[in-house]
């Protein structure tokens, strides 16, 4: 019997134990495990929002209330009440602002405005010399708005006008509108003159100064502007042309005008005759 092994078989795998397995110097035995695969997704940026901090409220117009104002204005000599007050005019009607302002309060506001000037060129503060009343009128305006308007200043209104003509406005070739001191009032007075919008509706006279739009010194009394029957056919006639003069876009306040007139507009009683017996001649025509 042949007691000779059989040679080994190529290529065969040893199983690796315990005790095959290498140690360090230090008597570890290095780690076995596969490395972990590293992450080559990039994860999302969180978008942090920085949220600006709150305002505080600021208002549009201040002395909306006619107690608290300094100064009053009539419309066409009609002054404004709490009670509620009311001018009627037709469109292109004139009317005529006159206002009212204490001198005691132009004196403070203009001493004011000269010392906060001196602050900002950091200047010594003084009291100001050789100041006439032009100076205290200055960018004093009256201005004509519709009723409810927030805001003051010519970018608001209808129209507006300043007391003294301002060479830097388009209309600075125009003399100043007339005004007078009143020394037993210690106060003074002024007319402007307008006339009434093309369109109905409600509107308000108010007096400001054009350099401190927030401050409401003077509101009138409410101006009605009515449409009679002579005033239907120019009325319609204009605000047609501001819808063709707006390609592509609707003007709200010129619908808002068409409203108002067809709202207005009553036809007269020779109309409605006339269009009630033309209905009953066609009511008889057809047999009844």
């Amino acid at each position: 019997v042949d007691t000779t092994p059989p040679p080994p078989v190529a290529n065969e795998s040893k199983s690796v134990t315990k005790t095959d397995a290498v140690v360090n110097p230090n008597g570890t035995t290095p780690s076995t495990a596969t490395p972990a695969k590293s992450d080559t997704t990039t994860k999302p940026k969180t978008l942090e929002i920085q949220i600006p901090p709150k305002k505080e409220w600021q208002p549009r117009r201040t002395r909306t209330r006619l107690n608290e104002q300094p100064g009053r204005i009539l419309a066409n000599h009609i002054s404004a009440s709490p009670h509620g007050s009311c001018v009627k005019l037709r469109p292109r009607q004139e009317l005529t602002a006159k206002w009212m302002l204490p001198l005691a309060y132009l004196r403070q506001r203009v001493i004011s405005k000269y010392r906060e000037k001196q602050e900002k060129k950091g200047l010594p503060i003084q009291e100001p010399q050789n100041l006439t009343i032009r100076d205290a009128l200055k960018s004093l305006t009256v201005g004509l708005f519709r009723l409810g308007c927030p805001e003051n200043g010519s970018n608001s209104s209808i129209i507006s006008k300043e007391i003294l003509s301002n060479p830097n406005s388009s209309e600075s070739r125009r003399s100043d509108y007339p005004f007078e001191i009143d020394a037993r009032s210690d106060s003074i007075w002024g007319t402007v003159p307008f006339y009434a919008p093309r369109t109905p509706g409600n509107v308000v006279l108010r007096l400001y100064f054009e350099d401190d739009i927030l401050e409401t010194l003077a509101t009138g009394p409410t101006v009605e502007v009515c449409v009679s029957d002579a005033d239907v056919e120019p009325t319609l006639r204009f605000i047609l042309s501001n819808f063709k003069s707006k390609k592509g876009t609707v003007s709200i306040s010129s619908l808002h005008s068409l409203s108002a007139v067809l709202d207005q507009f009553r036809p007269s009683k020779k109309e409605q005759n006339q269009h009630h017996g033309h209905h009953n001649h066609t009511v008889g025509m057809g047999g009844g």
